[in-house]
Parts: C-alpha cells; sequence; structure tokens
C-alpha cells in the first residue's frame, strides 16, 4: 500500500513487495516468494514487532530500493526463524541484500543456504542490525555480493549493546564478493566453521571448501550447494545434533559443514548422493538392453555389457534429471546412436 519511508535523509514514495507484517505472526511451509520489486524495505517480506518462521520454502529474485530486498525484519520481532530455507538472487540498495535483521530482532539460521544476494553497501547476503544477534548453524552463505561484508555485514563488530554479534556452528561462508564478513563480532563456541578469506572471526581459514558453486536441485525442496568430492567440509562440523540436511536427507554421525551433507540419502532411501541418472542403452540390431542406474556423472554402455558390432544401432534414453555435466559414453562401431 501506499507509505513513506525514510533512510539516510531520503523519504520516498513506497510501495512494498511481496508480504507486509506489522504485529502478528507468519509462518511459510514449502512456499515460494519471489520476483516483487518496491521502493522501500523488505521487497520479499517486511515483518516488524511480530515474528516470521520459514520452513523449507524459497525466497528468491525480490529487490528492494533500501534495506532487506528479501526480508526485513526489525524492532522486536521474536525470532525471525530461517530453516531448510533457500533465499537466493534478492537484492537491496543499501544493506541486507538476502536478510536485514535490526534492533534486537534475533534471526536463527538453520540447514539455509543465502547465495547470490547483493546490497549495495554492507551484508550482501545478511545484514546483522545494532543491538542484533544471529544464530547460524550448519548453513551455506556463499557467492553474495556487497561494498563490505558480501557475506554477512553489520553495525559495530561487538557482542553486546549497540553491537552486531553473530554465532556460529558447522557453517560455511565463502566466495562472497566484499569479503565474507564485516563489522560482525562473533561469540560461542565457533566449531565446524568454514571461512575462506579470514575476515569472519569464526573459525580457521579454510581456502579449499571445494563446493558446487552453482545452485542447483540436489533434492528436497530447494536449491543448495552441493559439496564436491574431498571436500574439507565433509565431517568437519562433528556431532551437529541435526538429524537432517536442507533436503530432508539423513545427516552422518559426524556432520558436514554448510546446508548440504555429502553423499546423504533421504530417510527410509537408498544413498543416492546429490542426484541419480538411469541410462538404458539398446542395441537395435541385437535387442540387447543395459541399464545403468549411477550418481551423476560419467557413464559408458559398452562397460556396461552392451554388446555392439560394427554396423549396430543404439538408442539410449536418459532420466534422473541429466545436466550438462552428465558424461555420455562411447558405444564402439555402433553406426547410430540416437535418444529412445
Amino acid at each position: 500500500g501506499a507509505s513513506t519511508c525514510s533512510r539516510r535523509g531520503r523519504i520516498r514514495a513506497s510501495q512494498w513487495g511481496g508480504i507486509f507484517q506489522v504485529g502478528a505472526s507468519l509462518t511459510l511451509v514449502h512456499s515460494v516468494v519471489a520476483h516483487n520489486v518496491c521502493t522501500c524495505d523488505g521487497c520479499g517480506i517486511y515483518v516488524a514487532s511480530g515474528s516470521l518462521k520459514s520452513y523449507d520454502s524459497t525466497i528468491s529474485y525480490n529487490s528492494a530500493a533500501i534495506d532487506g530486498g528479501g526480508v526485513h525484519a526489525y524492532y522486536y520481532v521474536g525470532p525471525l526463524t530461517i530453516a531448510g530455507t533457500t533465499l537466493s538472487g534478492n537484492s537491496a540498495g543499501f544493506d541486507g541484500g538476502g536478510i536485514y535483521s535490526g534492533f534486537q530482532t534475533g534471526v536463527y539460521v538453520t540447514n539455509s543456504t543465502l547465495s547470490g544476494n547483493i546490497a549495495g553497501s554492507e551484508g550482501g547476503g545478511l545484514f546483522v542490525g545494532f543491538w542484533e544477534t544471529a544464530l547460524l548453524r550448519n548453513s551455506t552463505i556463499a557467492g553474495n555480493a556487497a561494498t563490505t561484508g558480501g557475506g554477512i555485514g553489520g553495525t559495530y563488530p561487538i557482542c553486546g549493546p549497540y553491537g552486531s554479534c553473530s554465532q556460529a556452528t558447522g557453517t560455511i561462508i565463502a566466495a562472497n564478493q566484499g569479503g565474507n564478513c564485516d563489522d560482525v563480532g562473533f561469540e560461542g563456541a565457533l566449531t565446524g566453521n568454514m571461512d575462506d578469506d579470514g575476515s569472519c572471526p569464526a573459525g580457521p581459514i579454510s581456502p579449499g571448501v571445494d563446493f558446487d558453486a552453482t545452485l542447483a536441485d540436489n533434492g528436497g525442496a530447494t536449491r543448495t550447494h552441493a559439496l564436491l568430492s574431498g571436500s574439507d567440509a565433509i565431517d568437519n562440523a562433528g556431532n551437529c545434533g541435526l538429524a537432517a540436511d536442507q533436503r530432508g536427507f539423513a545427516r552422518d554421525a559426524l556432520c558436514d559443514s554448510g546446508s548440504v551433507e555429502f553423499g546423504a540419502a533421504p530417510f527410509g532411501g537408498a544413498p543416492i548422493g546429490t542426484r541419480v541418472l538411469r541410462v538404458t542403452c539398446k542395441n537395435t540390431t541385437t535387442l540387447q538392453t543395459v541399464v545403468i542406474q549411477r550418481p551423476a556423472g560419467a557413464w559408458d554402455c559398452e562397460s556396461a555389457g552392451l554388446v555392439v558390432a560394427p554396423g549396430d544401432g543404439v538408442r539410449l534414453d536418459i532420466s534422473g534429471r541429466p545436466s550438462a555435466e552428465d558424461v555420455g559414453g562411447t558405444a564402439i562401431g555402433a553406426s547410430t546412436i540416437a535418444p529412445m
């Protein structure tokens, strides 16, 4: 609705975007808040004097002219809970591209991903305002950008009155433009965290985090960054106390840092890594058929047992969300290789 807002001496006619909430409680479950544009704060969700909980949801591509592109929470919001949620592609003209949290709001981020969010000033992924505490647990804050504090930005780097304080465990803060952290104090156990530029006093510098920089469908309700084989993040978070990762896949006894557990399986399912391909190879001359079912990656019909002679034809059927990195194997001697 029509209103006005002020920021650093600027007063604008304002239109809030997706959800405008004051003095009430809101819970999002398996929801999407996306592609809202506004000239004030909190273009995806604006909340004040109430509470917001987001579970297994996506808040993406919202653009605010001032603060909090994805979410803007301010003034005794109690608390802002982000779990199993991805905030991506959001932007703010000033602070908090993904989330702006300020003035005793309290923000809890668990098993969640903040990726590709942009702020014109501080806190590309998350801005922790004055007199404010953020609790980060087994989440991934990566690929965000800001002038300073591309991952996390704040007001004052202290834990106490007027400061911006964070407590983090098992969290990856990496590959953010403008530095991973700026003007944010950290306290608490600070175990299992990974910071690839040393700007976050939340753990050792870990230059080789090794995760997929592409935000992708790795299973579950939201897009995530998968860990790569051999990543230092694997088993780095110890006994994190979480049964599942962001996707709802079972965590190991030794948890991985970040929101995605490497090689995990859905509860009640077989281990499938991040994706499974099913490739059916058929020799159209002999009618022999071989089925390959394996994690995404390279595959080869002949290595799997398909017999091919010169002049034979081979047809392929591929399912299981194949992508560009899934490499088709050769069928030596085949005259025709075509999709089924």
